[in-house]
């Protein structure tokens, strides 16, 4: 499986001294010539020219629409056909927008009027290389820059190539000389799997070791397929050996697919009669999938689009490469293609599972929720182990306001749970949430107390539940003394100094209220229940003018609309003496900051 999360820094290192498939710039000798458009399209006059054309496929492709900025970077190229930034552009959109077959026409269209851009050349390379047609692969490859984070890459894909063409394994090496932890992780993974596919499988086995040193920043994906390799070789325990430590590294939070090593063991062990990375094929796309999972946890949105679009390119079977494709669009913010790509992954894989809880996100998220519960009511019934499943579906009907049904499915995801651990303290933290939201005091109470039982210094549960005390004028010493331990705990979390704030406020601490409104205020300025309770405050110092300020702004931010009824009756009237104020919800400290169990 493809992890979901990625925790390392090194794409910063290298994004940081170079550019990705960098433009060239115009050449001042470029000779107009009408060519054939990648994608035929009939266009505004207004748009018809060189300029016009480009600055429509700029505002196209800063609204994520690759498809239309490819068609307007063709219209582009009639006018300006040798042109190298136009090119890339051109190629990186058909590529972004997932049709490689126009991206592979175009590049080679612009090889024979000999124009060379690293997109272009990268897109041939990787045709040719699906194609099994590796001295043109090769010849491709030749022709890039190893700079930046091109640097990284090639020496793998050269390798890959080495192999296909001389059966022999010349293992990657960098220039760049890098000893980052997950770069070497990568590096003996990839190794290993050259030296599997080449049949050498003591020193594929030599390298998964090496590879298994630092079990906390090695992808999941890497686990499995050296989990794969071993069932492979007949070496069961040393198979459940690397995944029960992995499950060990890796046990501080919610597992996503709540599997056993004994059921892992037993999946992983289906079809052992062809490894997973078969091929030089699969190599390149493992090398393009990390790519884009590397960029991806950089934030590296287009980029990391495009190595996994060429990761399917190569090898259009690849569920691992589509779910980190739907993760990449979602960050780029276009749902209904994430929704499309999640959907392509097939139910009997692995990550079908944690693809449709990614689907019904999307789902609610675009308005589409009784479908988005639709489908998690059937995975409830037809999934084992569903602590997921109605996790995901009670965060639904949270984020829905249908609080006593979502603590219904807390409920249910607890009762799924084998024994209850310290990891699982966010179920009922957001199960007491949702009873004390549908007015369940006694129940959110209890469940409060018992994800403090599992995670006593957990400063979320501490604030939400103290804040509750507060707004219940009940427990005001313990309900101080624990927000300040979250304070110290999460010195710069606004939500927490907000609360901090009120306590010192109703227990007369003026000098001390004031000051850490002031703070809350500095990190969280738009905040309506914040800057709210910034007036109260400074309205009991006797600062009275600048309490209707506060009010006001406070106003201007949209709050609930209860909320809104009581800013304005402070705004008309004051506060009464002596002081009686009317708070904002529990919600505006605590639930903001509630964790959500999202896949």
């Amino acid at each position: 499986m493809a992890s979901s999360i990625y925790r390392y820094s090194i794409a910063a290192s290298i994004l940081a001294f170079s550019a990705i498939w960098a433009f060239h710039a115009y050449k001042s000798d470029d000779k107009l010539a009408p060519l054939p458009t990648p994608v035929q399209v009939v266009l505004p006059s207004k748009v018809q020219t060189l300029s016009g054309s480009y600055l429509a496929s700029r505002h196209a492709s800063m609204s994520g629409d690759s498809s239309a900025a490819s068609q307007f970077l063709g219209i582009a190229l009639k006018f300006a056909p040798q042109n190298k930034e136009l090119t890339s552009q051109a190629v990186r959109s058909l590529i972004l927008a997932g049709d490689h077959e126009q991206a592979v026409a175009l590049a080679r269209e612009k090889t024979a009027l000999e124009v060379k851009t690293p997109a272009i050349y990268l897109t041939l390379f990787t045709e040719e290389a699906r194609q099994g047609n590796w001295e043109l692969a090769a010849s491709h490859l030749s022709q890039i820059r190893a700079y930046g984070l091109q640097a990284v890459t090639l020496p793998f894909l050269q390798s890959w190539v080495t192999l296909a063409e001389t059966e022999k394994v010349v293992p990657p090496r960098s220039p760049l000389n890098l000893n980052h932890s997950y770069y070497q992780a990568f590096l003996h993974y990839q190794t290993a799997l050259l030296y599997d596919v080449a049949g050498n499988t003591k020193a594929a086995a030599s390298y998964f070791d090496r590879m298994l040193r630092d079990l906390a920043l090695v992808p999941e994906r890497f686990i499995e397929v050296a989990v794969q390799f071993h069932l492979r070789q007949g070496d069961e325990t040393r198979a459940e050996e690397i995944y029960t430590a992995y499950m060990q590294a890796t046990a501080d939070g919610l597992r996503l697919t709540p599997e056993t090593a004994d059921e892992a063991m037993q999946r992983l062990g289906q079809n052992l009669d062809q490894p997973w990375v078969a091929s030089p094929q699969d190599g390149i796309a493992e090398v393009m999938l990390s790519m884009a999972n590397l960029l991806h946890s950089e934030m590296v949105v287009r980029e990391a689009m495009i190595y996994a679009r060429l990761a399917l390119a190569i090898r259009p079977d690849f569920p691992d490469a589509l779910y980190t494709l739907g993760e990449v669009q979602e960050d780029a913010q276009k749902p209904e293609d994430a929704l499309t790509t999640y959907s392509e992954i097939p139910v009997s894989h692995p990550l079908y599972r944690r693809a449709a809880l990614r689907r019904a996100f999307l789902l609610d998220e675009t308005a589409k929720t009784d479908q988005a519960i639709a489908l998690l009511e059937e995975m409830a019934r037809t999934m084992s182990q569903p602590v997921d499943v109605h996790m995901t579906l009670a965060d639904i009907l949270r984020n829905q306001q249908k609080y006593a049904q979502a603590a219904e499915q807390y409920s249910h995801a607890i009762d799924a749970l084998d024994k209850v651990k310290p990891r699982h303290w966010p179920l009922f933290y957001t199960r007491g949430i949702s009873y004390e939201r549908a007015g369940l005091w006694d129940k959110a109470e209890g469940d409060f107390l018992r994800a403090l039982s599992l995670e006593p210094d957990q400063p979320d549960v501490k604030n939400y539940l103290a804040y509750s005390w507060l707004l219940m004028g009940k427990n005001f010493a313990k309900a101080t003394e624990m927000l300040e331990q979250a304070s110290a705990s999460r010195p710069e979390d606004g939500h927490i100094l907000d609360s901090l704030a009120w306590a010192y406020h109703l227990s007369g601490q003026a000098d001390k209220s004031v000051d850490m409104i002031e703070r809350a205020v500095e990190m969280m300025p738009h905040d309506p229940t914040v800057n709210d309770h910034y007036g109260d405050i400074l309205w009991k110092a006797g600062r009275r003018t600048e309490a209707r300020y506060q009010w006001e702004r406070a106003l201007a931010f949209k709050p609930e609309p209860k909320d809104r009824v009581a800013i304005e009756k402070k705004l008309r009237s004051g506060l009464p003496e002596p002081t009686q104020e009317t708070t904002t919800s529990t919600a505006s400290s605590a639930e903001r900051a509630a964790p959500a169990a999202h896949p």
